[in-house]
């Protein structure tokens, strides 16, 4: 499986403007295709109650891994469902010691903070392993939610 980052554009009404308005929504997917990918976002905008919509972007990610925050139950993330939490992208680097090599990956984590995500990121990749691992960088994104 991949992950693959699909952007749809569509409009909805807003009450308070009286006019439909743009809006563009990120989503993660975890597909084997790029029709799988497709497939999976057009079904969870159905989920959200996007009407008409156009897949502007769907383009293969470089994360090696997901993580969503542990306290949560595990199950397809909506920001909105999940007391403000949000997706952090993290380069970080392992160093496999003396002479060694050191290599970099990208992951997504899921926390209310960017200091929760870095937690998460370092537990969970720190655990039982024999590398050096160093988080580089954590910024936020724009992903509404992560279909699996």
């Amino acid at each position: 499986m991949e992950y693959y980052e699909a952007k749809l554009a569509y409009k909805a009404w807003d009450q308070e403007k009286e006019k439909d308005v743009a809006h563009n929504s990120t989503y993660m997917v975890s597909a084997v295709s790029f029709t799988d990918a497709e497939a999976k976002v057009c079904e969870q905008a159905g989920k959200h109650g996007i009407g008409e919509y156009k897949v502007k972007v769907m383009k293969p990610t470089v994360f090696e891994e997901v993580f969503n925050n542990n306290e949560v139950e595990e199950r397809n993330y909506d920001i909105n469902e999940a007391a403000g939490e949000k997706w952090f992208k993290a380069k970080v680097q392992f160093d496999e010691g003396e002479g060694g090599k050191k290599y970099k990956k990208m992951y997504l984590a899921k926390g209310v903070t960017l200091e929760a995500a870095t937690k998460l990121l370092s537990k969970t990749l720190g655990e039982g392993s024999s590398l050096n691992m160093e988080v580089l960088s954590v910024t936020e994104t724009d992903i509404l939610t992560v279909v699996m």
